[in-house]
């Protein structure tokens, strides 16, 4: 079996590996995304040679990698009811220890404000 190089399209780390493989899934060792090995196609002398260019066809979500589906969700809003459902869970625990500090602090206050300054009345 020969070795094929190519590199993964999630994050264009090179990969080497046999040809078996062609046309299987794999995850990248890198990025551990899943990508499927692309076939290899004889190249002729009438060939142009390939070029770096950038696609502007539109991948799935699911096919992005994390970081980039991370900062769509962001991007597009939609982190926004799991920040605010997070605050409300923050508050919901800890809103009933206000009942519980509150009058210690204020009596810590009162307390501090009566020494530096006397009776207010």
């Amino acid at each position: 079996m020969s070795d094929f190089k190519f590199s993964c399209p999630h994050c264009a780390q090179h990969i080497q590996v046999d040809s078996q493989w062609q046309g299987r899934e794999l995850k990248c060792p890198a990025c551990q995304e899943r990508l499927i090995v692309p076939p290899t196609r004889p190249v002729s002398a009438g060939d142009p040679k390939p070029t770096a260019s950038l696609s502007t066809e539109a991948r799935p979500f699911r096919e992005l990698p994390l970081w980039a589906r991370v900062t769509w969700l962001v991007v597009l809003g939609a982190l926004s009811p799991f920040i605010v459902s997070i605050a409300m869970l923050i508050t919901a625990v800890l809103g009933p220890l206000a009942f519980l500090v509150g009058p210690v602090l204020g009596t810590f206050v009162s307390t501090r404000r009566q020494a530096a300054f006397g009776s207010i009345r």
